[in-house]
């Protein structure tokens, strides 16, 4: 049994929403987000965040799509993943990847292959639908491509740029965690168009960097820590691109608790 992982869609809707009910597909674009655990949503879960794209039309191609491995990562942005999408209803609370909700509640859930132990958190994607790995939306979202009544309906879904489907602005923030200090500390990267392959850090005074392990909390942490800083953070996407992000203070922004 897949355990749910929890999406949000910020719908931005047009004239075309009542079309949604007919043959013609809807295109949905999704940025993905993870929960943070809890005693009754395990690591595996995951949630995404949605975005309605104010259009209807065919299935196209230049999107992305899982590649068919164990480890789901993110290699090329072309070409669809079919399947089918069901509804589990409209609870958003939960998750593994320790992002804040939107208001909106709209969901969907994957699989813990697919949520890839926190690789694939932040990533953004296009769903299809009905026309053709399955999804478990929330009873808002599946309301968009066909009616509840139905149940279930063939879909497809491509993983985006966040920022060109309109969900992300393109400023990559650095958030850290509660308890960071000198001698222990973990980084979230957020707002980023593409999922966060990996992440270094270096004090702003030294040329050499330390990198730092990917939690399954969706953290980037170091053990031992990395000084005081300021710091300069350097981040590598999954489609190979990469930031750095400069003058980064200890403890400027705090995320969960």
């Amino acid at each position: 049994m897949r355990s749910p992982l929890l999406l949000l869609l910020a719908l931005s809707l047009s004239s075309t929403l009542h079309a949604f009910a007919s043959p013609s597909p809807t295109l949905f674009d999704l940025e993905s987000l993870s929960l943070p655990s809890t005693s009754h949503t395990s690591a595996s879960a995951r949630r995404a965040l949605f975005d309605l794209e104010s259009t209807s039309a065919s299935p196209h191609t230049g999107l992305s799509a899982f590649s068919k491995r164990a480890s789901t990562k993110i290699s090329s942005y072309s070409g669809p993943t079919k399947g089918h999408a069901t509804f589990y209803g409209n609870d958003g609370s939960g998750g593994a990847c320790l992002l804040p909700s939107r208001s909106d509640l709209k969901f969907v859930a994957f699989s813990g292959a697919k949520w890839d132990n926190s690789a694939n958190c932040g990533a953004c994607m296009r769903v299809t639908g009905p026309n053709g790995s399955s999804l478990d939306l929330s009873t808002s979202a599946f309301s968009k491509i066909a009616p509840t009544s139905k149940g279930k309906v063939d879909v497809s879904w491509k993983w985006i740029s966040c920022v060109s489907a309109g969900l992300e602005k393109g400023g990559v923030s650095v958030v850290w965690k509660s308890g960071s200090s000198a001698y222990w500390m973990a980084i979230q990267i957020r707002g980023a168009a593409f999922p966060v392959q990996s992440v270094a850090i270096r004090a702003a005074t030294s040329s050499s960097y330390t990198n730092l392990k990917r939690e399954n909390y969706n953290y980037f942490s170091a053990t031992s820590g990395a000084g005081a800083g300021p710091f300069v953070v350097l981040v590598r996407y999954q489609n190979g691109s990469k930031s750095i992000i400069k003058n980064v203070k200890l403890n400027s922004v705090i995320g969960d608790a």
